[in-house]
């Protein structure tokens, strides 16, 4: 969880290339207890998704887009 000036995010991370929406438990239960919180999955692929609510992010594109000081990146 990174909390900050512009509110909580969620990230979790999964070493794999594939996803299924039942990786998505964790921070599913997470956004039931913090509704106004971001939730990131980063994994190995190479799309990006929107399901459920989580946003699946390639983790390089989502590390190549940090900088230091700044807000999370909106990838």
């Amino acid at each position: 969880m990174v909390y900050g000036e512009d509110g909580i995010a969620a990230i979790e991370v999964k070493n794999a290339a594939r996803l299924r929406p039942r990786d998505l438990r964790g921070l599913r239960a997470f956004a039931d207890e913090y509704p106004e919180a971001r939730t990131v999955l980063l994994y190995r692929g190479r799309e990006q998704h929107l399901v459920n609510g989580v946003m699946w992010v390639p983790c390089e594109r989502f590390l190549r887009a940090l900088r230091p000081g700044q807000p999370l990146p909106e990838v």
